[in-house]
């Protein structure tokens, strides 16, 4: 024996078409976001999300497909938002809650101290500011939803509650906000929250 080791070839074949069982689809058939765009860092896919951001919180080209990646996408298999989610959930919460108490309501109540409104958090006003819906629809009106890589409970159901839509969209904005802390740290992260999305005006 020569000691010399032939490494094995394998030839992996990826199909096209409809699903034959044992052979590994082509990922570019089935990677489909349900607009059907193909998952990947193409500016098709990211461009909405750029253009809202704009040079002030650009964010890099991978973090921002992360983002726009839910869980239920390609079975988790691919980078998703989860984590980046809760990470931006409790900053939005923290920021929620300080903007129902800075002078919005009665403060000669007897929640009222030292100027602020502690009566207003849990209220209805408050938990709404950061419902899924208020935020589904900030990322509808926002033109992101179409960008977004997730898997529909039911492809048919058009209820955008019912369908998964709403929370979908609502973990992608919290992912953005978690997104923009890891990048830009809190002090610009606290502009975006306050002068784009608690902007009264």
């Amino acid at each position: 024996s020569s000691g010399i080791i032939n490494p094995s070839r394998s030839v992996v074949y990826l199909h096209k078409g409809p699903r034959v069982r044992g052979l590994l689809r082509d990922e570019s058939e089935y990677l489909l976001s349900p607009k059907g765009k193909k998952y990947g860092e193409e500016e098709e896919n990211l461009s909405n999300l750029k253009k809202f951001l704009g040079d002030e919180y650009k964010l890099p080209n991978n973090l921002i497909l992360q983002v726009l990646t839910h869980k239920s996408f390609a079975h988790g298999f691919k980078p998703f938002n989860e984590k980046l989610a809760i990470f931006g959930s409790h900053y939005l919460k923290y920021k929620t809650s300080l903007f129902s108490i800075n002078g919005n309501g009665d403060l000669s109540s007897q929640y009222a101290v030292n100027g602020l409104e502690l009566g207003q958090l849990g209220s209805k006003p408050a938990r709404d500011l950061i419902s899924k819906h208020v935020l589904a629809q900030f990322i509808r009106f926002s033109n992101i939803g179409d960008s977004i890589f997730w898997k529909k409970r039911d492809p048919l159901i058009t209820n955008s509650e019912v369908s998964g839509e709403d929370s979908v969209f609502a973990r992608t904005l919290e992912a953005l906000i978690g997104a923009l802390l890891l990048q830009h740290g809190k002090a610009k992260t606290e502009k975006f929250v306050d002068e784009i999305l608690l902007n009264e005006s």
